[in-house]
């Protein structure tokens, strides 16, 4: 590029620059650029612009205009962009003409997404791919929605998160009274020890002149996860690896762990822990089910050994156990994932007020019953009083990691070497309530 020439002067008080701008092609041995771009001295505006009424403004007015036919020249005549947008069109045609037409299996799909789950019907899939090991697989699906706004959107529980794609800016009039209703999403599967684990995910609203138009744009998404080789249209069975099936990895060996790891990636980190290497559409669903199975022991544990403890103290109208949160029958339970021992403090009240700590344990029986014990090893006035209730995460914090986010604590020299220890037979810091 060259500015052979830069032009000053005044009109009507005001000052102008016009400048002349060339652009040439070293592969055609051509100028694709010659031309003169004129700027006045007006700040345009922006945060970071030139000081209103400047030599400097008219200058940079000027160049402004000339920028935008610049880029745009360049990328028309660039070689590499062109082999760029040349491959994408391949790729594109290669999708809608090759493999969007492709016949697929529905009766496949139906043996392994449940008919309970609501958020998917398999009436709409128009295309689904198994990998080459039958392993995996990904479908897509689209339906025409009823006009709607964002309340109306909001109200719909069946997905998490959706995107929306529309010619309108979020400040223009409209913007969330006018969803755009083709109404698209993918499901992708993983085969994991003879189960079959499926995530819905990239629900999608958009506009489309036809059926067919919006599954054409839909379906392309599938560009941006490696589906194709590099700098090819040739399909990549590395599609079934790379980054639309993720694995959970080992943050611990990630470069920037000493940065990280004992901040932002603490918890991440101990949560991914028992799953690295899986399949993140596996561990998403093990995780739900794990939840699920967690809160249901947890209340079986509440209702037959807990609760009539709560309620044989409460009867005395001596003292009242309550929960360290506000939450009324929200007793906290720690305990390791297979429940072995259980550790559960109890607010106690007198008079309205919190005078102490009790921490009881429940040690599980060879015939899966519980013998209850009182815990001794933390001081039972050491607690601050926040507005959620008790907080006495500094105490046992000094013992194992732990905070209300744990599910479960597979720590086993806390279980053992504070909770458990023994001195020959008998536990040092355990007390059987008989």
């Amino acid at each position: 590029m060259n500015i052979p020439s830069i032009e000053l002067y005044k009109s009507n008080t005001i000052s102008y620059a016009k400048i002349t701008v060339q652009l040439y092609d070293n592969a055609t041995d051509s100028i694709l650029i010659d031309k003169k771009y004129i700027g006045d001295w007006s700040n345009p505006g922006f945060e970071f612009a030139c000081p209103d009424s400047s030599v400097d403004c008219a200058l940079n007015n000027a160049m402004l205009q000339a920028l935008s036919e610049i880029v745009y020249t360049i990328g028309l005549h660039s070689p590499t962009l062109k082999r760029q947008r040349q491959l994408a069109q391949e790729r594109f045609d290669k999708l809608v003409y090759t493999y969007l037409p492709q016949p697929f299996d529905t009766l496949a799909l139906s043996r392994i997404i449940s008919p309970l789950d609501t958020t998917i019907n398999l009436t709409h899939v128009f295309q689904s791919f198994f990998s080459p090991d039958s392993g995996k697989f990904v479908s897509f699906f689209l339906l025409n929605t009823a006009s709607q706004d964002i309340k109306l959107l909001q109200n719909n529980l069946q997905d998490k998160s959706v995107n929306f794609i529309t010619s309108k800016k979020i400040g223009d009039e409209g913007y969330f009274e006018d969803i755009p209703q083709r109404y698209a999403y993918i499901v992708k599967g993983v085969k994991y020890n003879g189960k079959w684990y499926y995530k819905k995910a990239y629900a999608t609203y958009f506009a489309a002149a036809n059926e067919e138009e919006g599954k054409q744009k839909f379906f392309s998404n599938i560009l941006s996860f490696d589906f194709f080789k590099e700098n090819t249209a040739e399909y990549s069975t590395d599609f079934w690896e790379e980054r639309f099936f993720k694995k959970i990895v080992d943050l611990r060996k990630d470069p920037d762990w000493d940065k990280y790891g004992q901040s932002m990636w603490k918890s991440r980190e101990r949560e991914n822990r028992p799953y690295i290497g899986m399949y993140d559409v596996v561990v998403s669903e093990q995780r739900k089910e794990l939840e699920e199975q967690l809160d249901a022991r947890e209340h079986d544990f509440y209702n037959r050994y807990l609760k009539p403890l709560v309620l044989s103290a409460n009867a005395q109208d001596t003292f009242k156990f309550e929960p360290l949160t506000k939450s009324p029958n929200d007793f906290l339970l720690i305990h390791p994932a297979n429940f072995s021992t259980v550790l559960s403090p109890v607010n106690v009240h007198q008079n309205g007020n919190s005078i102490y700590i009790r921490y009881f344990v429940f040690i599980q029986q060879s015939d899966s019953t519980y013998l209850r014990y009182e815990w001794k090893y933390l001081k039972p006035t050491d607690f601050k009083i926040t507005e959620f209730g008790l907080n006495f995460t500094e105490q046992i914090n000094s013992l194992t990691e732990w905070d209300y986010s744990y599910d479960y604590v597979e720590d086993e020299k806390f279980w053992n070497d504070y909770v458990l220890a023994k001195s020959g037979d008998s536990y040092l810091y355990l007390t059987e309530i008989k």
